[in-house]
């Protein structure tokens, strides 16, 4: 799908895409929608793109590379067995939900802001540094959490991951 340059487009229902082109000078709108992305690197964003209170879902069927530049996440869902890989660092605004397939982050960052939460399937990962992290709540303040396994499927109020060995 291409947002073409002037154009508005607001999605007023769910759908499953293969991608979408935002171009400069145009609009896209998925508030309150939840939309599917089955390509690896689905977004192009050069626009505005609107995504109060939405979940984008990657739900591929092989290894999807997350879509990063001038993106920022209201809700965003990993439902992808074969796994997905960061391009760039990310903000979550809400929920960051980890279903199916293992995240590997290369190296890069999710912020969730002070209100978001991470919710994951038990078995998931994250990937860092070639290193493998399971996610738990013992050590954490407001401002982080550390990663080693799984102890919880549901984290609030903090904003980004630390990691430590």
């Amino acid at each position: 799908m291409v947002v073409l340059t002037g154009g508005i487009l607001n999605v007023t229902s769910s759908h499953n895409l293969s991608s979408v082109n935002i171009n400069t000078g145009s609009t896209m709108n998925i508030s309150n929608q939840t939309i599917g992305f089955s390509l690896t690197n689905p977004i192009t964003q050069n626009g505005t793109f609107t995504t109060t209170n939405s979940k984008i879902e990657y739900n591929g069927s092989s290894l999807q590379n997350i879509s990063t530049t001038n993106i920022i996440y209201s809700g965003l869902r990993i439902n992808n067995p074969a796994g997905t890989s960061f391009l760039g660092n990310v903000t979550v605004n809400d929920t960051f939900s980890v279903i199916q397939g293992d995240v590997n982050l290369n190296g890069n960052t999710i912020t969730l802001s002070s209100t978001g939460y991470l919710t994951e399937t038990p078995g998931k990962c994250i990937i860092r540094d070639s290193r493998i992290y399971y996610l738990y709540q013992e050590h954490w303040n407001s401002d982080s959490i550390e990663c080693r396994r799984i102890r919880s499927n549901t984290y609030s109020n903090f904003k980004s991951w630390s990691y430590r060995n």
